[in-house]
């Protein structure tokens, strides 16, 4: 017989109040989870028999956990509020922000190249050798799109019903995205973390969307998708010299408006300080962009709350259940990882979700043998050509240096492997799937790996998603198959049985593709590089970096 997870949760809970965290044993069994599980605190493990021995059976949604579903905007399309963030299994932490003067260590005061080591202070009184940092770089054209926050109450109609209303506000209090229409929003639900976490990464993503959502009988319904993409049309804006316009190559490609392409404190990187000066710091690490003039580039301290924890050894089983198509999503949500580090998911399987992993603002995590499938298809037969399950399989956002190892997404989702606010040095390897994509979603993602994937049919290795003013889909440096090292360009490979089509020109700037491809332009002007493997080049561009690394002096 199924084990209802009551017990289970009060574990956890136990995990959490201890300074120590603890390891919550699920051992071989069922267990039924109805409520959303939220991890606040560092080293707590959740820790089964394996994937085909411990099951946790979800069977409802978080539209059925939380009232306030739908969201409507001003011109009356509706979509869910789960396409984005929320999860069954939460694990919230906080992190440095340059908002956060606590964290404060000292202000950059001279330029720094791409790969440099040493990083000139205004101060070095507050920093320790072995000590973890998280440099960022900001100026204005990264202080254009604010930061959204959520907010919910309840108002009376004028029949004398309910309506909750979910103002999605920015920092000066202003609406910008409409309410949701289902029953009334309870006023405990406005510091849940799961529910607030959604309704904050819907603002996030919504904020400019120009595409439409679903008219209120598709929504009720839960029965069509929403109308295909326009093409690309937003010119090269940023201003030089700014951090977007390094970012896109200086004019190389689309940087989206003027300012709002990628968020505040974006652009960063965590690192551990291995030499202290009265007048500089070493880092153990390349930086990945440069310190210019006019930028505000600053040192804070780093130490998540959460981190050192994780799932392994487990499937998440939701009920079957069709999906409707994109923004749709009723909340069949797995996991989320939000401002933690050193985190991980090891052979965990994750079936029938809307979304399986999200990952936000966490860095330095490894998710090894991780398997997202379906018992059974989940698209509709209206949908046979597109023929998705779900909208993300596993989305990276404002992240970094995590690895995604030996993954294999079974079942085709809109989004399968995505990278997207301003996520940098994640590697994919060593993966597979029924037809891969990997999603450069736009707002600043640079320096990401994919390599030695094997991309099932191969007919959509590089369909990408994100709103259209949010400049092209990805930035310098980054593409399926390359890597920015100090000694230059490296390679890779992306393993398929037949030759890969290119992306179109637009996609970014100073590309690498190594490997089998095809196209009518190698775009040339975007100063992409485009070869074969050949037998002196390593397979795996991963593997040959972490070899390399362990032999440097």
């Amino acid at each position: 017989m199924p084990t209802s997870l009551h017990t289970v949760q009060a574990a956890i809970k136990a995990a959490t109040d201890n300074p120590a965290g603890g390891v919550v044993y699920l051992p071989a069994g069922v267990y039924i989870l109805r409520q959303p599980v939220v991890i606040k605190t560092a080293k707590v493990v959740i820790r089964g028999d394996g994937p085909q021995a411990t099951i946790i059976r979800i069977p409802v949604s978080l539209s059925d956990v939380y009232d306030g579903t739908w969201s409507q905007a001003a011109n009356g399309d509706i979509t869910s509020q789960w396409s984005f963030g929320g999860s069954f299994f939460l694990f919230q932490g906080r992190t440095s922000r340059t908002s956060k003067p606590a964290t404060f260590l000292a202000n950059i005061n001279a330029t720094v190249p791409v790969g440099g080591y040493r990083i000139p202070v205004d101060s070095s009184a507050k920093f320790t050798v072995g000590q973890w940092i998280r440099i960022f770089v900001n100026d204005q054209s990264t202080k254009g799109r604010r930061r959204m926050q959520a907010t919910g109450t309840t108002i009376s109609t004028s029949n004398g019903g309910a309506v909750s209303v979910a103002a999605i506000t920015n920092a000066a209090g202003t609406a910008t995205i409409g309410r949701l229409i289902t029953r009334p929003v309870p006023q405990t639900l406005q510091q849940d973390p799961v529910f607030m976490a959604a309704l904050q990464a819907a603002a996030e993503q919504r904020a400019g969307d120009q595409e439409p959502g679903l008219t209120p009988a598709q929504a009720l319904a839960a029965s069509a998708a929403t109308a295909p993409r326009n093409p690309d049309s937003v010119t090269a804006a940023a201003a030089p010299g700014t951090v977007i316009a390094w970012l896109y190559g200086d004019g190389l490609a689309d940087s989206g408006p003027n300012s709002g392409a990628v968020s505040p404190d974006d652009i960063s990187i965590t690192a551990k300080v291995t030499v202290v000066d009265g007048r500089w710091i070493e880092i153990d690490r390349e930086l990945p962009f440069p310190v210019q003039q006019g930028w505000q580039a600053v040192v804070h301290s780093y130490n998540p709350t959460v981190q050192d924890g994780g799932m392994e050894k487990l499937t998440i089983a939701f009920d079957h259940s069709m999906w409707a198509g994109h923004f749709t999503d009723r909340g069949y949500n797995a996991i989320s990882f939000a401002s933690s580090a050193n985190m991980w998911l090891r052979q965990v399987t994750i079936l029938n979700s809307d979304n399986a992993v999200f990952v936000g603002w966490t860095d330095h995590s490894t998710f090894i043998d991780l398997t997202v499938g379906v018992t059974s298809r989940r698209w509709m037969d209206k949908d046979f050509k597109r023929a998705e399950n779900g909208h993300h399989a596993v989305g990276i956002t404002h992240s970094h240096a995590n690895l995604v190892d030996g993954f294999n997404i079974a079942s085709k989702y809109i989004h399968d492997l995505t990278v997207s606010w301003g996520a940098n040095l994640n590697v994919f390897t060593r993966g597979k799937g029924e037809d891969v994509n990997c999603d450069h979603h736009r707002s600043g993602p640079f320096a990401n790996l994919f390599t030695d994937i094997n991309m099932g049919y191969g007919l959509r290795p590089f369909a990408s998603g994100g709103a259209k003013d949010r400049a092209a889909y990805t930035e310098l440096h980054s593409s399926s198959v390359q890597q920015l090292t100090a000694q230059g360009r490296r390679l890779a490979t992306l393993e398929t049985l037949r030759p890969l089509v290119l992306p179109a020109c637009d996609w970014g700037p100073r590309l690498n593709f190594y490997g089998s491809f095809i196209g009518k332009d190698l775009c040339v002007s975007k100063l992409w590089i485009v070869g074969p493997i050949n037998s002196t080049m390593p397979g795996n561009l991963w593997i040959a970096q972490k070899q390399a690394r362990a032999e440097m002096p």
